[in-house]
C-alpha cells in the first residue's frame, strides 16, 4: 500500500512587513532650550542609559528639558510595538528630538 501524498505550504508565522519610507527629520543646530523625549521599552538597563545621556546633555546644553515617556506615557513601556494611540500621546508632548534605548 502506497501512502497518500501530502503537499505542505511553508508560511512565515510572523507575517509580512511592508516598510514605510519616510523623509529624515531635520536636525536642530543646537540642543539649547530644546526638549528631548526619552523612549525606553522596559528592557533591562535601557532606562539607566537614557538617564545618563540626559544628565550629560543637561550639563552641556542650557535650558534643556527632558520628557521621560515611561513616566509621562506609561503604556509606551512595551517591547511588543507601539499602537497609534500611544504614539499620538507621545507626539502630543512635542519633543524636538527623541532618543531611544532598548536595553539588554
Amino acid at each position: 500500500m502506497v501512502p497518500e501524498e501530502i503537499e505542505w505550504e511553508l508560511v512565515n508565522p510572523q507575517g509580512v512587513c511592508k516598510p514605510i519610507l519616510a523623509n529624515i527629520a531635520a536636525r536642530p543646530s543646537t540642543l539649547e532650550d530644546k526638549t528631548i523625549g526619552l523612549y525606553w521599552n522596559a528592557k533591562n538597563g535601557g532606562k539607566e542609559v537614557l538617564e545618563r545621556i540626559a544628565g550629560l546633555l543637561g550639563e552641556r546644553f542650557k535650558g534643556l528639558k527632558v520628557i521621560k515617556y515611561w513616566e509621562a506615557v506609561p503604556e509606551s513601556r512595551t517591547f511588543g510595538g507601539l499602537d497609534p494611540k500611544t504614539l499620538s500621546s507621545m507626539a502630543s508632548l512635542r519633543a524636538d528630538i527623541v532618543i531611544c534605548s532598548h536595553g539588554d
